[in-house]
């Protein structure tokens, strides 16, 4: 069984390690730091996905400091406090992926939040639209010289895009995938 959990603060070396591997492996590029609140899926004693959220705290998020985002594409007003930017995002199965997803949106909404923000590239784009949640890409193009150069493989072509979606909505399309997976005892889910 997977349990899908925060993470503590002593396992930040362990889960970084996990993620910079991830992305070393599939973009041949170096990841960025954990955001402070990283949804982490065990199996026994190591991770097998990662799902992080970041809150405002009235700052810019990370992902407008890596893109010029033309805020009025935003699907509503942009409120830095009502909304949570993703990342991070690392499964090695797909239903394991819905599953963190999930307890991360279901973090941001305990939060306050209800829009999540994060880069999408054009496979997560299809697997959110194969799973019923809606996204709105928001327009502005990536600026590079705000990339450290370790994580410019990761903005190769196809280039990811910034996208928004709204947290109620999509928790809801996946409330009864999820819970399929915790009646068949695949995973469970401890606090957040």
């Amino acid at each position: 069984m997977v349990i899908i959990r925060l993470m503590h603060e002593s396992e930040q070396k362990q889960v970084g390690t996990f993620v910079q591997t991830a992305m070393r492996d599939r973009y041949g590029s170096d990841a960025y730091a954990l955001p402070e609140v990283t949804v982490t899926a065990w199996r026994e004693e190591e991770p097998v996905g990662t799902f992080g959220l970041s809150l405002s705290k009235g700052l810019p998020f990370h992902v407008e400091e890596l893109y010029a985002i033309r805020y009025e594409t935003f699907p509503d007003v942009f409120e830095r406090r009502k909304i949570a930017e993703f990342g991070r995002f690392v499964a090695k199965m797909p239903e394991l992926a819905e599953a963190l997803l999930y307890a991360g949106i279901r973090c941001a909404l305990q939060r306050g939040c209800a829009w999540g923000i994060g880069e999408v590239r054009v496979g997560m784009a299809r697997r959110y639209a194969k799973i019923g949640i809606a996204i709105t890409f928001l327009e502005g193009k990536p600026i590079f010289a705000n990339i450290p150069p370790g994580a410019l493989p990761y903005y190769c072509v196809p280039v990811p895009r910034v996208a928004a979606m709204e947290l109620a909505r999509a928790a809801a399309a996946l409330q009864g995938k999820v819970a399929r997976l915790v009646l068949e005892r695949r995973i469970a889910f401890v606090g957040c």
